[in-house]
Parts: C-alpha cells; sequence; structure tokens
C-alpha cells in the first residue's frame, strides 16, 4: 500500500486507488487522518473524540468512533472478515494504532530521502546530494493534507513541512549553482521564492552569480569557477538562516530529521 499524505489523502493499493471521497464519508476520512498523523502510535479514544467533534459531540461518541473504524477498515482491507485481522488499523488500549509497517508513505519517504542527501552532502558527494534532494522535491505535490486545511491535527506538520520544503530548495539550489549548474539554480530559486518571499534575500547572492554566469558566457569570458561561489556573499534576513554557497557545505539551513 502506498499513501500520498502531500495534498489531499490518496491510497494506493495494488490496481485499487482510493481518493478522499472514497473512505465513507468526512468523519472516517478524517479519523484515518488522525491516525495517519501519529502512525505507529496509539491515539487515545478520548484524543479522536476531542479531534473529530471539537464542538459538540453526538450522542455516543464512543459507538459512532467505533463504527467509523470499522467502515474505514471495509474501505482499505475490502477482504477482511474478522477486525483483529487488519493489518493497519488496530485496536490497542486505550485507542487506535495505524501499523503502518507494511506501508510506504510519501511524506516518511520525502525525509528519508532529505537525510540520504545530508549524509552525502557531509561525505562531499555533491552529485548524489544533488539527486537525493532533487528526488525528495518531486514527493512534495502540495501542502500537508491541504483538503483539510484547518484541521488542528494537520497544522504544526503542515507548518513544518512547509518550512522544510522551502529550505530544501534553497539548499538543493546551492547545490546545483555550487556544481556549476546556473540555470538550475536560478529556477529552484524562483520556485523558493513563489513558495516563501522570506528566502528572497537568501537567493540574492545565488541569482547574481547566475546573473554573472550569462553576461561572462555571452562575452567569451572565462568562466566562473564553482568554488568561486565561497566569494559571494550571502545577506542574512532576520527569519532566515543565512546559506554559505560554499562547493562541499552549499547549505547551513536546518535539513535535520524531525517527526510529525
Amino acid at each position: 500500500m502506498y499513501i500520498r499524505l502531500f495534498g489531499s489523502l490518496e491510497i494506493e493499493d495494488g490496481q485499487r486507488w482510493v481518493g478522499p471521497d472514497d473512505l465513507g464519508g468526512r468523519k472516517p476520512k478524517q479519523l484515518l487522518e488522525i491516525l495517519l498523523n501519529e502512525r505507529g502510535r496509539v491515539v487515545s479514544k478520548d484524543r479522536i473524540v476531542d479531534l473529530l467533534w471539537p464542538d459538540e459531540l453526538p450522542q455516543n461518541a464512543a459507538a459512532t468512533l467505533d463504527t467509523y473504524v470499522s467502515v474505514l477498515r471495509r474501505h482499505l482491507e475490502p477482504t477482511i472478515v474478522r477486525a483483529r485481522d487488519s493489518r493497519y488499523i488496530r485496536h490497542v488500549h486505550p485507542g487506535y494504532l495505524f501499523d503502518a509497517s507494511e506501508v510506504e508513505i510519501d511524506v516518511d519517504r520525502f525525509q528519508a530521502l532529505i537525510v540520504e542527501g545530508q549524509h552525502a552532502r557531509d561525505e562531499g558527494d555533491l552529485e548524489r546530494t544533488d539527486r537525493a534532494f532533487a528526488t525528495a522535491i518531486g514527493f512534495y505535490r502540495g501542502a500537508y493534507l491541504e483538503d483539510e486545511p484547518q484541521a488542528t491535527w494537520t497544522l504544526g506538520p503542515r507548518e513544518r513541512l512547509e518550512r522544510r520544503y522551502r529550505d530544501l530548495l534553497v539548499a538543493t539550489a546551492g547545490i546545483a549553482t555550487a556544481r556549476g549548474k546556473f540555470d538550475e539554480g536560478l529556477r529552484l530559486c524562483e520556485q523558493a521564492i513563489a513558495h516563501d518571499h522570506t528566502v528572497r534575500r537568501c537567493c540574492a547572492a545565488m541569482r547574481s552569480v547566475g546573473s554573472t554566469r550569462h553576461s561572462t558566457s555571452s562575452s567569451a569570458a572565462p568562466r566562473r569557477s564553482p568554488r568561486r561561489l565561497e566569494r559571494v556573499p550571502c545577506r542574512k534576513p532576520t527569519n532566515c538562516t543565512a546559506v554559505s554557497f560554499r562547493a562541499r557545505r552549499c547549505s547551513n539551513f536546518s535539513l535535520g530529521h524531525f517527526h510529525l
């Protein structure tokens, strides 16, 4: 099973595709999102009830919740007969747990690729870093669970992932520029600025390098060496970590792994 949490919730299971409208209603879908948000950890029934009905509880919230769990299991695993046979939604006191051990999730892959790229960068392998970061960027197809923009369980992870994506764009632009791929670096800078204008000043030095590269190319001047990028200053805005476009340490942006 493959689950996408970037953009709207989508599930692929072999030849079967399940969209956000195919899970038995909005509340069962929200229940699944809550469990996926805490995947691998038990979420108590009380907490789930509070999240699903923040304003007014139904008459028998606990029974309604159990019904929604049954609905979800039927949609996720239409062939199972007994609840205890479910591979994904498990009843563990005092609530429920989503077991992701047999599931691939785009957010997890996104973060794993960033860690892989960081390790490659620390080893001085910019080509492998570039490849890992670029692949990670491809997984980001929209805001985290964007079909629930005001749901309390999505706000924190969405903000962290958006910030992480922004930093990844700038870091990848720095890597591309350090490898002499100026056009790609400029494109990634523009993409980062479109996503979050606060990185505009962080990209200023790289854009200057790109402009210089084009002007020197048109006048048949010698190419600027990627290592010369070390001499290009990067101004540090108040809310953005400075980026030092060096050949082997192309970004000081915080890309450390975090748990949702």
